[in-house]
């Protein structure tokens, strides 16, 4: 009888531990989250952290990450600095069919529903065209790779590359249009998938970026081109390899763009107003315009890689950067991460309590 008391009662203790486990498990915050995964995943990971000009976390601060879609921030600066020259009337509006030449449903199949959703929803198409300013919009709010390659032809690759010196990038590879890089991993010779990954896998950055362009000048030009990507053959494995050859950096390098946007001191006064507009959607909810004086970000995610980058100026002229960079994901983490970021950010931004809990558990050991 004794030995059956103490198994009820160790019983009843076991759950009860259990239960405020589940307990504390159900209260943490989505931000506590994404924290706990980048401390439990420090190799796949990169973080950095900057208040008021003084760095708060650093981790692997010089290890080059993939980046996905991060790198449409250079054309949107590429963007700002020729409508502020005149080089374009940023308001001008062009037929929509000449972004459709580069919309892949295999990647952009709801970004792009969305985008021209919410443009016909604001009434903002007109005789099936869109403004310039509303392409640069989506490729950064909705993620945009049709928009961003229409972008990036219009502005110039080597105006777009020559922000990688402007904001002092020392780690950065090329950069290629994502929906023409596909058609690299088509099998257009009848290889076995196994050489065609072996011959993909060994192809050097500018090899890689040189063989994007030629299918980018085809999907320009050749109307018919585009119909000769087979989805099927787009395999989970050339998937994985696709989003290992994506351009890198490293997060280090990344934060000082952040700096650059956030402390209003390398562009002229016009461009910052672009750039407003392009990249700082959030300030357009009035919430946000009573803590903040700008807040902007930009994302970028496959199934396998998550980037972003955060900047933010309170009322009080309080200034935060951050940037954070995983790779080697699996698509269900890509995901979490994606439902984890929002809040993440927002407590970064604006709980220093939270802000100095995270510097505490990412600092060197």
């Amino acid at each position: 009888m004794k030995k059956n008391t103490k198994y009820v009662q160790l019983l009843i203790i076991l759950i009860g531990l259990m239960f405020l486990h589940t307990r504390a498990y159900s209260q943490r915050t989505p931000g506590d989250s994404l924290l706990n995964f980048i401390n439990a995943n420090k190799t796949r990971a990169s973080f950095y952290l900057v208040k008021n000009d003084d760095p708060l976390a650093a981790l692997n601060a010089d290890k080059p990450m993939q980046l996905a879609q991060v790198t449409n921030i250079m054309i949107a600066v590429a963007f700002a600095q020729q409508a502020t020259n005149g080089t374009f009337d940023e308001n001008a509006f062009v037929p929509i069919s000449d972004i459709d030449k580069y919309y892949m449903p295999i990647l952009d199949s709801v970004a792009q529903t969305n985008w021209l959703q919410d443009e016909n929803d604001q009434q903002n198409i007109r005789n099936d065209s869109v403004s310039l300013m509303e392409i640069a919009r989506g490729m950064v709010m909705y993620n945009s790779n049709a928009n961003a390659e229409y972008l990036l032809d219009i502005l110039g690759l080597d105006d777009v590359e020559n922000n990688i010196q402007l904001f002092g990038l020392k780690h950065h590879s090329g950069i290629f249009p994502l929906p023409s890089s596909l058609f690299i991993y088509q099998n257009q010779k009848n290889y076995t998938q196994k050489a065609l990954l072996k011959k993909i896998r060994n192809m050097s950055n500018k090899q890689y970026c040189k063989l994007t362009y030629v299918d980018h000048e085809s999907l320009k030009n050749d109307t018919g081109y585009k119909s000769t990507f087979v989805a099927k053959d787009f395999t989970t494995k050339m998937q994985k390899l696709w989003s290992s050859k994506l351009s890198t950096c490293t997060i280090g390098d990344y934060i000082n763009v952040c700096s650059a946007l956030n402390d209003r001191k390398l562009f002229t006064d016009v461009t910052y107003q672009i750039l407003e507009e392009i990249l700082e959607s959030y300030m357009e909810n009035p919430d946000m315009q009573k803590v903040f004086k700008h807040v902007g970000m930009i994302s970028g995610s496959t199934p396998y890689v998550f980037t972003k980058l955060v900047y933010g100026t309170t009322i009080d002229n309080k200034r935060v950067e951050m940037a954070y960079f995983f790779n080697n994901l699996t698509p269900d983490e890509s995901k979490n991460i994606s439902r984890w970021s929002d809040d993440f950010d927002y407590k970064m931004l604006t709980n220093n309590r939270f802000r100095l809990k995270v510097a505490y558990i990412l600092s060197p050991d």
